[in-house]
């Protein structure tokens, strides 16, 4: 039996090398910053560790805060350059939560007012004996 064993090529690592072509607006010893190829709106930016680490599971807390500096850096170019009224900061963690490339990296998603752009979420209701016990158990793990 032949096992074939491969390994994907990460995206944004083959960007930090310079491999692939990234419109970079920023870029420090430990982060990059580089225009989204699908945007969500104009301006909108990916902040990305140059170290391959998967997600917030797995990156060093002192990277994971270089990155959120970058991207309020980050938003606050996009307000002045590019006039926009506010930004999203996305991240998602896992497949689970709609992760794709699985290289840690936050959105900066710049916001115009009638961008007609929505995030949906379902909220649910919870009862506060319900709340307790969710907040005791998160408690128990920090």
């Amino acid at each position: 039996m032949v096992v074939w064993v491969y390994q994907m090529r990460c995206v944004f690592c083959s960007i930090v090398k310079g491999e692939e072509k990234a419109y970079n607006v920023y870029e420090d010893n430990e982060v990059i910053a580089f225009l989204d190829i699908n945007p969500v709106s104009k301006g909108h930016t990916l902040v990305v560790s140059k170290k391959h680490y998967e997600n917030i599971f797995d990156v060093p807390e002192s990277i994971l805060c270089r990155m959120v500096s970058v991207a309020k850096k980050i938003s606050i170019a996009l307000r002045e350059a590019l006039g926009a009224d506010g930004v999203n900061l996305m991240m998602t963690n896992n497949p689970a939560a709609g992760q794709v490339i699985m290289h840690i990296h936050i959105h900066v998603i710049p916001r115009y007012y009638g961008d007609e752009i929505h995030f949906h979420h379902h909220k649910r209701r919870i009862t506060h004996e319900q709340m307790a016990s969710i907040c005791e158990e998160i408690r128990r793990h920090l």
